[in-house]
C-alpha cells in the first residue's frame, strides 16, 4: 500500500481464503500487546520461562508493515495490556482473569534492564512500554486494556466508529490469545479484519506438531476474517526478497541498503501502478528476472572487483536515478 492506493480509494490485499478489498481511508491498523512484558528480555514472559523468540520474530515484519501502513495514511492504534497499580481492574478474587495472571507475577516489582524500578503488567512502567523497535509515532493512538480482547471496556469501538473505520489490519501478540480475542470481538461488531501472519506469534503449543499459532490462523481465515502477510501490505517486500534471491544466486558479498519500490520500478522501466496490481508471485518472478539480468549485464561483469561497491551504487540509483553506466546498457 502507498499514497497512490489512498487516492484510488480501494486496494486489494492477497489473503486467505481469498483477496479482500479495503478502503485505506476507512481502515485502521492494530498493534496488539507488542510490549516489553511479552517480547523483551526481562519482561514477564521471559521471567516466567516462556519462549519469546516467536514473538520477537514478528518485530521485523511488523516494523516494515507499519512503514507502508503509515505511508498509505492509515491510522495506527496500539493496544497494551496493563493494570492499575492497585490491581483494582484485575478482577475480584474469583475472577478467571485474576486467577490466570497471578501465577505470572502480575504487579510484582522488578528492575528493568535500564535499571529503573518497574512492575509486571502495570501501566506506565517499562514492562508495559511498547517495544523499542515498534515505538508509536506522533498521531498514533495508544489504549490500555485489562482483558485479552482490545474491545473489552475500552474506547476502541467508539474511536473506530468516530473515524468511520470498517476494516482492520491486525498485528501483535499473541496469536491465539489477545490477537484472536480482539479479532473475534471485531468481527462481532462487523469490522473486516486482516491478520498479518508473520506479524504475530504464539508461544503456546509452539513445539507441537501443529502449533496453536497455525490453528488460530486457520480459524480466523475460515470464520472470523482474512489472513495475509506483511508482503500483502508492503509493495517493496517483493523487491527485498528478489534482492535476497539474487544475492544467493550470484553469491554477492553484501546485501543492499534500503531502497524504494517506486525507485526500482522507475529504473527497471516498470509502470508502478500496473506492477502493484500484480499478484505477489507475479511481482517476485518479474523482479527476480529483472535483477538477474541487471547483474549479468556488461556493466556489472566489466567491474567484477567492485561488485560490492556497485551494489551500493545500484541501490542508490533506486532513489536518485540510475547511474550513467547502467543507462548505457
Amino acid at each position: 500500500m502507498d499514497a497512490n492506493t489512498t487516492r484510488s480509494r480501494t486496494v486489494s490485499i492477497d489473503a486467505k481464503p481469498g483477496p479482500i478489498t479495503i478502503d485505506p481511508a476507512r481502515t485502521a491498523a492494530l498493534v496488539v500487546d507488542m510490549q516489553n512484558d511479552f517480547a523483551a528480555k526481562g519482561g514477564m514472559f521471559e521471567r516466567a520461562g516462556i519462549d519469546i523468540s516467536v514473538t520477537r520474530a514478528a518485530i521485523g515484519p511488523t516494523a516494515r508493515a507499519l512503514v507502508a501502513i503509515r505511508k498509505a495514511g492509515i491510522g495506527v492504534i496500539y493496544l497494551k495490556m496493563g493494570f492499575r497499580s492497585d490491581l483494582s481492574d484485575l478482577g475480584p478474587p474469583d475472577s478467571p482473569n485474576r486467577i490466570k495472571h497471578l501465577p505470572l507475577a502480575v504487579g510484582t516489582t522488578v528492575t528493568a534492564p535500564d535499571g529503573r524500578e518497574s512492575r509486571i503488567l502495570i501501566r506506565d512502567t517499562w514492562n508495559t512500554d511498547v517495544l523499542d523497535e515498534l515505538k508509536p509515532e506522533v498521531g498514533d493512538t495508544i489504549l490500555y486494556k485489562t482483558r485479552y480482547s482490545g474491545f473489552y471496556e475500552t474506547d476502541l469501538d467508539s474511536i473506530l466508529d468516530a473515524r468511520g473505520i470498517k476494516s482492520l489490519v491486525v498485528t501483535g501478540a499473541t496469536t491465539c490469545v489477545c490477537v484472536d480475542s480482539t479479532i473475534r470481538d471485531a468481527m462481532f461488531r462487523d469490522y473486516a479484519c486482516v491478520l498479518l501472519e508473520d506479524c504475530t506469534g504464539e508461544p503456546i503449543g509452539n513445539q507441537s506438531a501443529r502449533s496453536n499459532h497455525e490453528a488460530a490462523l486457520l480459524t480466523i481465515q475460515t470464520l472470523f476474517g482474512w489472513v495475509s502477510t506483511s508482503a500483502g501490505v508492503t509493495p517493496n517486500h517483493a523487491v527485498e526478497r528478489a534482492f535476497a534471491a539474487v544475492h544467493n544466486h550470484l553469491s554477492l558479498p553484501t546485501l543492499f541498503p534500503p531502497f524504494s519500490c517506486e525507485g526500482f520500478c522507475r529504473v527497471r522501466g516498470i509502470r508502478d501502478d500496473r506492477f502493484l496490481r500484480r499478484s505477489q508471485a507475479e511481482q517476485d518472478t518479474s523482479l527476480l528476472g529483472g535483477l538477474k539480468r541487471d547483474f549479468k549485464s556488461p556493466y556489472w561483469e566489466s567491474n567484477p572487483s567492485n561488485l560490492a561497491g556497485s551494489s551500493h551504487e545500484y541501490a542508490t540509483s533506486l532513489t536518485s536515478g540510475p547511474p550513467k553506466a547502467y543507462l548505457g546498457n
